[in-house]
């Protein structure tokens, strides 16, 4: 349960990452919280982060990232594409991945997303469509676009694209223990997949996260 100001301020990071893709500096989460000092953020943040909405990325500005919503946030749209100024980047759209139960292998390409330069990470990426609600607490919904930097590598904690026996493509957070795999789901009506190491192959990191908006709610 959290406090009416640490909801407050985990609801401004949320909102915040939704709309620049990137989190909040401390002096600005002071300015949203109308704090004179950063100890008190400093707290905050602390607090978000034991009780499991945050998680801070250590050497790192501006480098925290949200683990599951308070309770009635809803995102507001990511940016799709940059300023008109900034260069646009092609990224392929490799079809759907199920977040609840894993789908037979990720399809061919169908498409092409182009995404301003500024926003888009570093690496070859491309994106899939989101299928399901298993991830739903962190902030992955139904219909989202996905945009997964390909890497075969991840540590724990990361929410990634594996292939599970070379036939199943699942996005799931990765738990890395001594002789198992865990890929957990974000939502409490799903239960995680304990596998052995060798039986899950890492495609990608999740990258990027592109709101789905229903038509008639689009933001303009």
């Amino acid at each position: 349960m959290l406090t009416k100001r640490q909801a407050t301020l985990a609801t401004f990071i949320c909102n915040y990452l939704a709309e620049r893709g990137v989190t909040p500096s401390y002096e600005e989460m002071c300015a949203a919280l109308g704090l004179r000092s950063k100890s008190g953020i400093h707290a905050l943040v602390l607090a978000l982060e034991e009780r499991g909405y945050i998680r801070r990325i250590p050497n790192r500005a501006r480098a925290i990232d949200v683990l599951r919503l308070p309770t009635g946030v809803a995102l507001t749209q990511l940016p799709v594409v940059a300023a008109a100024s900034s260069a646009l980047v092609e990224v392929p759209i490799m079809g759907c991945i199920s977040t609840g139960a894993p789908r037979a292998t990720i399809e061919a390409k169908r498409g092409v997303l182009r995404l301003g330069a500024d926003v888009m990470p570093s690496g070859g990426c491309f994106a899939l469509e989101v299928k399901g609600d298993s991830m739903r607490e962190a902030a992955i919904l139904d219909g989202d676009l996905a945009i997964v930097r390909r890497q075969d590598v991840a540590a724990s904690g990361d929410i990634v694209v594996v292939l599970i026996d070379e036939q199943e493509a699942a996005l799931k957070r990765l738990r890395r223990y001594p002789q198992t795999v865990v890929l957990q789901a974000a939502n409490p009506a799903y239960e995680a997949r304990v596998l052995k190491p060798d039986r899950v192959k890492i495609i990608g990191r999740l990258a990027l996260l592109l709101r789905h908006c229903p038509e008639g709610s689009r933001s303009v």
